[in-house]
């Protein structure tokens, strides 16, 4: 079919022509997380009734973790035969999303701080690489693919495409670690991070309901090039086929509507909340000294940023597959 050929360039369609349309063409959508499955999370007791087993899930976690979103959607596409080549053009609304995260943050979120099942040496707990990167691209892409023998059975494919971004957030630098020191059970942490975004504000909050920005989300400012590249071959016509590709090197400038947060490596450190001035009879503490408790728990944990921002350029890589 011809969306093979959107896995591998060189993997072309036996009919002469090939035409998408809007609606009835190419819709593709992919999920898939690397670090559990339903299994591990929860489990048939003896009572036949679920039960959530965390200890299973947490030891099903790798350091790193990853779920990871692909969505496209071709508006147009259009592919043709002459003679040894095959000519293609798509335009295609594409979604990545990709979301990082280590076993030590679910393990603080399981077990809470001072377990030892999941603290490293010195009871430090690592984040790094904790984060997400996204992007909403519109691509233009031209693909040629060849026949280098006679018979067919040996093609080699390329695309070059044409990037549009909308939205884009991407972690370049995400270096957290938490520290929980004896015998009180003391928060001390340090922070290293750079996170960009773009588009957010214009698309998801403006406030201007008349200006739906039409122009800017179809052909917007952030600009950026791509390239897909593949091949195949028969050793064994009809009985044995090989394949590979690596499709989706690239990457789009992000200009418009940018926002760049980062922290000052500043430490933190939180003792606990002070109950000293909380009512005789806990029973009926009021929502007011709540609220101040939260407060004072925001104001501490906002300390481990302190962020900085920016509204410089910046580019994000499209992720690549092989």
């Amino acid at each position: 079919s011809p969306q093979s050929m959107d896995q591998n360039p060189a993997l072309t369609p036996e009919t002469r022509i090939n035409i998408g349309l809007p609606v009835i063409s190419s819709i593709y959508g992919q999920f898939s997380n690397t670090g559990f499955t339903w299994r591990d999370v929860v489990m048939l007791n003896d009572q036949d009734s679920l039960e959530i087993t965390p200890d299973n899930l947490y030891d099903a976690l790798g350091n790193r973790n990853y779920n990871m979103l692909n969505v496209s959607v071709d508006y147009l596409s259009f592919g043709f035969r002459v003679n040894k080549n095959y000519f293609a053009l798509n335009l295609t609304e594409r979604i990545t999303g990709r979301l990082t995260y280590t076993q030590d943050l679910l393990g603080l979120a399981l077990y809470g701080n001072g377990d030892e099942r999941y603290l490293g040496a010195g009871n430090e707990v690592d984040w790094s690489g904790t984060g997400f990167d996204g992007q909403a691209y519109r691509e233009l892409g031209l693909s040629w693919t060849r026949d280098l023998n006679e018979e067919g059975t040996f093609k080699v494919g390329g695309r070059v495409k044409y990037l549009n971004g909308t939205l884009a957030s991407r972690t370049e630098n995400s270096d957290i670690t938490l520290t929980t020191d004896e015998p009180y059970y003391t928060l001390s942490a340090n922070s290293d991070f750079t996170h960009h975004l773009s588009g957010f504000n214009n698309q998801l909050f403006a406030q201007d309901t008349a200006n739906p920005m039409v122009g800017d989300y179809f052909l917007g400012k952030n600009h950026g090039v791509g390239l897909d590249i593949g091949f195949q071959m028969e050793p064994i016509e009809s009985v044995l086929r090989i394949s590979a590709s690596i499709v989706d090197l690239g990457f789009i400038r992000y200009t418009n509507d940018v926002l760049n947060i980062s922290s000052n490596d500043a430490p933190f450190e939180f003792r606990g909340l002070d109950f000293n001035d909380a009512p005789d009879d806990l029973e009926v503490v009021d929502g007011e000294y709540l609220d101040s408790l939260l407060q004072a728990l925001g104001d501490s944990i906002s300390s481990i940023f302190l962020p900085d921002s920016t509204n410089e350029a910046f580019n994000a890589p499209t992720v690549p597959r092989f």
